[in-house]
C-alpha cells in the first residue's frame, strides 16, 4: 500500500440498467453497457490511465478511473493527460454512443492498495478527493464535468474553468468550491445558447456544408456570415458547430477565434488563439518517434503528480509518457518543416506568445525580408497540425478586425487546405472593411461561389413567431398560451434582436412583469390604475441597459468603467492594480479596496454584465523564469491582498462595454487609459520585466495613444516598428509608424491646412515641444528606412523629407 497523489475520475451514465426479462431488450442494453466499457478503455489507453471498477448496479451504472499510481504517473499529469482524457470521455459518449453523462473529477493524497481478507480482497484507492469526486459526479448542479480546486490549480493555460456554487462533502469542514473545466477554445465563445431559438436554414446550411467537406469532396468551403450586433451570429455557429459535432465517428477539429478593437495592428492577430488549439491536436498526426524529438525540453519543469518516488517500472516507454507541451510541438514543426530555426522565437514567442526557454541567439540571427516566408510557415504548420482530421472548423468572429497577415494565410489554407470549414461572422460591410486582398475576395464571389465553395449569409432580425419562440423558452411559458400583443409589442421594442430581446426578457422576469389576462393567456401585468404597461417604458436595448447600470452601487459602476477601458476580456490582478493606482491609495486602505473591487465584480457576474473564467493555476509546463512575464494578462500583483491570478473575465456581450464607455466622458476614459498603461509598466518593472511580445506591446500602445500621452506612445511605437522591421514585417512597421504620426496629426484637433512636404499642419508644429519634435523626425526617419528595404523609394524619400523639414524648424525655432 502506497498514500499517493491520485487524480480520481467518477463516470456516470445517464441509463436506466435494468434486467426486464425481455431478451431482445435485455440484449440491446449488454450491448450499450459493453460500447460504454469500450469506449471509456479506449480513451483511458490513449492517455495511458487505469480503469479502477466498472459497476452496474440498482442505483445505476459507475466507470471508476484513475491517474498517479503505478505506470500512470507523468510529468504535466492534470494537463496533459487527466483533464483531456476527462473531456475525451464525456465527448465520446455523448457523439458517439448518445449518451449523457456525468463525471467528476479530483486531485489529492489517497491510501492506494489491497484492502479485503485474504481469500477476498481488491485494489482499492481511498481518501477524502476520491469521495468529493463520487459527490460532484452526482450533484444536481453538474453541468457534465466538475473538478475540484486542486485540479483547477494543477492546470496550465490551455484550460479555464467555470465557478460554480461550493458544496459540502464528506471529510471537509467547509463548503467545497467545485468548478466546470472548459478547453481554451470553448472559452473564447462558450457553449452553445440553450435560448437559441430559429436560424433553422442557416444552421442547415453550415452543416451541409460541413458534411460535404466530411463525407464527399473534402476540398474547403467558406461560409461569410453578416450581421448586425444582437442578430445572434455567434450564437448562430456554436448551435451549428454543436450539431456538426454529432455527425458520427469523424475527426472533427474546432478552432475558433474571436477578434478584438486593435488587432488590426497585430500582425497574425487571429493565430495566438489558433495555434493554442490546433498544437493541441498534432499527437493526432505524430508518429511514435517523433513524439519523442523534445522531450527533454519539458524535462525542467515537472508538475507534482503523484509520489516522487514512483515507479520507473516502464522507463522504456517515457517517449509515449510525457505529454508534449506547446513549445515541444511547435519546435517539433519547426523541424519538420524545414523552417529557419529563429521562427522558434520569431514565431513561437513573439508573434504566437508560447512560452518556455528559447534559443534566443537564433533571434539576433533572424534575417528581414522574410514575411511571406512567415506566412506560408503560418499556413503549413496548421495544416501539418490539423492533417489527421476528416473535418477542420476554423471559426472566426469579428472578421472585419482581423489584421492583413491573418487574411493572407486565410486565404492560402482556403485554397491549399483540404477538409477546412471557414466561418467568417462580420459586422455589415456596408459600414466596415475587410483588410482582405481584393482579387481573393473577388475569387470568392466568383468561380468559388459557383463551385459551391463559398456562400455569404445575411442575418436578420427574428419575426414574430421567432421572438414568440423565445418567449417561451426564457419564461417557460407554452407557445400557443402567449398573447399576440405582447410577443409582437417586443418584437417591436428590440427590433426582432435577439440578444436584445433576451435581455428585455430578462429583465420581465426579474420584475413579473408578465400576467394571465381575461383571455386566458400571458401577457403584459397592467397597472390596474391607469392601464399602461408597469415599470416597462424602455424604447430601445441601450435605455435598458442605461437602466440597469444606473441600479447598481457607485463602486460596482466605477468598476465597470476600469472594466470597459481594458477591453472585452481583462483579468482580476489588473483591474485591482489599477483601481488601486487610481484611487492613489495608502497601503493601510489597499486591502479594503482590493476586497470591493473583488465584490464589485461578482455584482456584475450576477447581473449578467460580465462573466467570470477562472484559467489554469500554473504556467504553462515549459515555462521559465521568464515565462509569461511577457503577457499582459499578468501585470503585477497588487498589494494589500491575495489575489487569485487565475480569475478573468469577459463582457457577457459587446454591448454591454460599448454602453458603459458611451457613458463616460472622455476625459475620464483618457484618464482610465494612463492609470491602466502606468500599472502595466509598473508591474513590468516590478518584476524586472519587458513587455515584448508584439500582443501585449500593441495593447500598451493603445492605451497610451488614447490616454493622450503620445511621447509615451510614440517611444513604444519606435520599439514595436524596429522590432516588426528586424523580422521581416516591414509593411507593419510602417503602419504602427503612420498609427503614431496619425496621432501627432491630430493632437491640437485644429483642421488648419496640412503641410505638403511635413504632412503636419502647421499650428500643430508650432505648438509640439523640442522633445515632441524629435520623436516626430524619428518615426519618418524609421519609416523611411523601412519604405526603402520594401523598394518603396518614392515614398521613402518622402519621409526622409518631411524628417528633414521638421528638424529645420527645430533649428530656427526660439
Amino acid at each position: 500500500p502506497e498514500l499517493r497523489d491520485v487524480y480520481t475520475i467518477f463516470i456516470m451514465p445517464l441509463i436506466t440498467a435494468k434486467l426486464t426479462g425481455e431478451e431482445k431488450k435485455d440484449r440491446e442494453l449488454f450491448l450499450v453497457l459493453s460500447k460504454i466499457l469500450l469506449v471509456v478503455n479506449r480513451e483511458l489507453s490513449k492517455y495511458r490511465g487505469h480503469l479502477r471498477q466498472f459497476i452496474v448496479d440498482d442505483k445505476g451504472v459507475v466507470l471508476i478511473a484513475n491517474f498517479g499510481l503505478r505506470g500512470s504517473t507523468f510529468p504535466n499529469m492534470i494537463s496533459g493527460h487527466g483533464l483531456p482524457c476527462t473531456l475525451a470521455i464525456y465527448n465520446a459518449l455523448q457523439e458517439e454512443l448518445d449518451v449523457d453523462n456525468q463525471i467528476g473529477a479530483t486531485y489529492g493524497a489517497a491510501y492506494c492498495g489491497v484492502v479485503g481478507g485474504i481469500r477476498r480482497h481488491e485494489f482499492a484507492v481511498l481518501g477524502p478527493s476520491v469521495n468529493l469526486a463520487a459527490r460532484m459526479m452526482c450533484n444536481a448542479c453538474n453541468p457534465g464535468i466538475l473538478v475540484d480546486s486542486q485540479v483547477r490549480l494543477k492546470a496550465n493555460k490551455d484550460f479555464s474553468f467555470n465557478a460554480l456554487v461550493p458544496v459540502k462533502a464528506k471529510g471537509y469542514a467547509d463548503p467545497v468550491a467545485i468548478f466546470e473545466p472548459i478547453k481554451a477554445s470553448a472559452k473564447r465563445w462558450g457553449k452553445a445558447n440553450s435560448d437559441f431559438v430559429g436560424r433553422t436554414l442557416e444552421v442547415d446550411a453550415l452543416v451541409r456544408f460541413a458534411k460535404d467537406i466530411a463525407y464527399s469532396s473534402g476540398e474547403s468551403k467558406f461560409m461569410f456570415i453578416q450581421a448586425e450586433s444582437g442578430t445572434g451570429k455567434s450564437s448562430l455557429i456554436l448551435s451549428a458547430i454543436s450539431k456538426i459535432n454529432l455527425m458520427g465517428k469523424k475527426k472533427v477539429i474546432i478552432t475558433r477565434n474571436i477578434s478584438n478593437q486593435g488587432d488590426q495592428m497585430i500582425p497574425f492577430s487571429m493565430f495566438r488563439a489558433i495555434f493554442k488549439d490546433v498544437l493541441a491536436e498534432i499527437d493526432g498526426g505524430r508518429d511514435d518517434s517523433a513524439h519523442s524529438i523534445n522531450t527533454h525540453t519539458s524535462q525542467h519543469s515537472r508538475e507534482s503528480s503523484g509520489d516522487s518516488r514512483g515507479d520507473s517500472s516502464d522507463m522504456s516507454s517515457t517517449r509515449f509518457s510525457v505529454a508534449a507541451t506547446s513549445l515541444d510541438n511547435f519546435s517539433f514543426l519547426v523541424n519538420e518543416l524545414n523552417a529557419p530555426p529563429e521562427f522558434l522565437e520569431i514565431v513561437g514567442h513573439h508573434i504566437l506568445g508560447i512560452r518556455g526557454q528559447r534559443d534566443k541567439s537564433a533571434a539576433k540571427n533572424f534575417k528581414a525580408g522574410s514575411q511571406e516566408a512567415i506566412i506560408d510557415f503560418m499556413a503549413r504548420a496548421f495544416m501539418r497540425c490539423t492533417s489527421h482530421a476528416d473535418l477542420v472548423i476554423m471559426a472566426l468572429d469579428d472578421a472585419h478586425l482581423l489584421d492583413e497577415l491573418s487574411w493572407k494565410v486565410i486565404q492560402i489554407l482556403f485554397k491549399e487546405c483540404p477538409k477546412l470549414l471557414i466561418i467568417c461572422a462580420s459586422r455589415p460591410l456596408k459600414s466596415y472593411s475587410l483588410e482582405v486582398d481584393p482579387q481573393f475576395w473577388a475569387e470568392l464571389h466568383g468561380h468559388f461561389s459557383r463551385e459551391m465553395r463559398f456562400s455569404e449569409i445575411y442575418l436578420l432580425g427574428l419575426d414574430e413567431d421567432g421572438i414568440r419562440a423565445l418567449i417561451s423558452k426564457i419564461l417557460g411559458i407554452p407557445i400557443n398560451e402567449i398573447d399576440r400583443s405582447f410577443f409582437v409589442d417586443l418584437h417591436a421594442k428590440s427590433g426582432g434582436m435577439p440578444h436584445f430581446a433576451s435581455q428585455m426578457l430578462e429583465t420581465i422576469k426579474k420584475k413579473e412583469l408578465v400576467a394571465k389576462l381575461e383571455n386566458g393567456k400571458t401577457g403584459w401585468r397592467k397597472d390596474v390604475s391607469n392601464d399602461q404597461v408597469a415599470d416597462f417604458n424602455f424604447s430601445t436595448v441601450g435605455e435598458l441597459l442605461v437602466y440597469r447600470l444606473d441600479s447598481l452601487e457607485a463602486s460596482v459602476r466605477t468598476t465597470l468603467h476600469l472594466c470597459a477601458v481594458f477591453g472585452m476580456e481583462f483579468h482580476l490582478l489588473d483591474v485591482v492594480a489599477a483601481y488601486q493606482n487610481l484611487l492613489q491609495l495608502d497601503d493601510s486602505e489597499k486591502e479594503s479596496r482590493a476586497t470591493n473591487v473583488v465584490s464589485a465584480l461578482s455584482v456584475a457576474v450576477n447581473e449578467g454584465i460580465i462573466d467570470q473564467i477562472y484559467e489554469g493555476g500554473q504556467l504553462d509546463e515549459d515555462s521559465d523564469e521568464e515565462a509569461d512575464q511577457n503577457d499582459s494578462s499578468s501585470s503585477g500583483d497588487p498589494q494589500g491582498l491575495e489575489i487569485d491570478t487565475n480569475i478573468a473575465y469577459r463582457f457577457h456581450h459587446a454591448m454591454w462595454q460599448e454602453n458603459i464607455l458611451k457613458l463616460m466622458l472622455d476625459s475620464r476614459k483618457r484618464l482610465l487609459h494612463q492609470i491602466i498603461a502606468e500599472s502595466l509598466e509598473m508591474a513590468a518593472n516590478g518584476r524586472k520585466r519587458q513587455v515584448n511580445n508584439y500582443y501585449s506591446m500593441i495593447k500598451l500602445f493603445g492605451h497610451w495613444k488614447a490616454s493622450g500621452n503620445m511621447l509615451k506612445a510614440s517611444e513604444l511605437a519606435l520599439t514595436i516598428g524596429r522590432s516588426f522591421a528586424n523580422v521581416g514585417l516591414g509593411k507593419e512597421a510602417v503602419k504602427i509608424f503612420d498609427e503614431a504620426l496619425e496621432m501627432w496629426r491630430h493632437s491640437s484637433g485644429d483642421e488648419d491646412k496640412t503641410d505638403v512636404t511635413t504632412g503636419f499642419p502647421q499650428k500643430v508644429l508650432e505648438r509640439l515641444s523640442v522633445d515632441d519634435l524629435k520623436s516626430v523626425i524619428q518615426l519618418h526617419v524609421d519609416k523611411g528606412k523601412c519604405l526603402s528595404t520594401l523598394h518603396i523609394p518614392k515614398e521613402s524619400v518622402l519621409a526622409y523629407d518631411a524628417a528633414l523639414m521638421v528638424r529645420v524648424m527645430i533649428f530656427w525655432s526660439p
